[in-house]
């Protein structure tokens, strides 16, 4: 095409678009920038952050944050270790503190300490389960070929019970302290009123309790460590008599310090405080009463 003052040349398609892709800024064109300001903006802001972050000042800054995130590090590192450290101590602790106690509780069973009833010399049976009488009589035996003073001090295992109170309405059998009276200066009845009451029921519980005041001198003392109501529920269901004197118990725990002063003739008692004792996830509280005869 030729036209006057000069000539124009139409570019064809192909040889137009081969020339345009071959400029440098041809693969960096936008049809929303098509200056390329945007593209010449980014270059100049990625090249301030390269030329700040070489400067000395921002140097040190990332060195002191390397250095203040590896003490944090390290600082959570040795204080993980100490607290394991510290578990493991404690459970050390609690391991050899069980030792002790099962240990001491064997010697405990094993030898009886029998210097305090030594002293005032009373004339004491103690009612508990046959090793408990061996390791006692034991105990006794070895305190007789020491060349201790003499001592009146035997240990024996036979129904509490009155011999005219059975259970299921049996006649029981005869006892050597159905034969004696005014004999002991204190009875102890710890922790089996419960089992005297649900396996013999009132009638039972009551003839205890009148034997254990035919049994002491004037002046004596029964201590008396009654479980409570709640305490008879868990065990009612161990047999079938249980049950059915669990069903008729009239005279309950609570009333108990009533009936002995009024009924046994005890002429005055006081509560010494409770026993609280943990058994599993449960804790039981127990009473404990003084009584006295004068």
């Amino acid at each position: 095409m030729s036209k006057k003052g000069g000539t124009r040349k139409r570019l064809n398609s192909t040889s137009d678009f081969e020339t345009l892709s071959k400029w440098p800024c041809f693969e960096n064109y936008s049809f929303t920038d098509p200056l390329g300001l945007e593209v010449l903006k980014q270059e100049r802001e990625e090249k301030d952050q390269h030329n700040a972050d070489t400067t000395p000042e921002n140097q040190n800054k990332r060195k002191r944050n390397a250095a203040s995130q590896a003490a944090r590090r390290l600082k959570s590192k040795s204080a993980e270790k100490s607290r394991s450290e510290d578990e493991e101590g404690v459970k050390s602790q609690s391991i050899k503190r069980i030792k002790g106690r099962k240990s001491q509780s064997v010697e405990k069973r094993n030898s009886l300490n029998v210097s305090s009833l030594l002293e005032s010399k009373p004339a004491i049976d103690k009612f508990q389960d046959s090793s408990l009488i061996r390791s006692a009589n034991n105990a006794s035996q070895k305190l007789r070929t020491d060349n201790q003073p003499a001592f009146s001090l035997s240990f024996k295992v036979h129904n509490f019970v009155p011999p005219d109170v059975g259970a299921s309405g049996s006649t029981g059998p005869q006892s050597v302290l159905d034969a004696i009276s005014c004999e002991y200066d204190s009875v102890l009845m710890l922790s089996v009123s419960k089992w005297i009451h649900l396996t013999y029921g009132d009638m039972g519980l009551k003839s205890c309790f009148a034997k254990v005041y035919r049994l002491l001198k004037k002046g004596g003392a029964f201590v008396l460590e009654c479980q409570m109501w709640p305490s008879y529920k868990q065990s009612r269901k161990i047999n079938d008599a249980m049950f059915r004197n669990f069903n008729s118990i009239q005279l309950f725990p609570n009333q108990f310090p009533k009936y002995l002063v009024d009924s046994c003739q005890f002429s005055s008692y006081h509560h010494i405080g409770d026993i609280e004792k943990k058994k599993g996830k449960k804790t039981f509280k127990r009473p404990i009463f003084v009584f006295y005869k004068l």
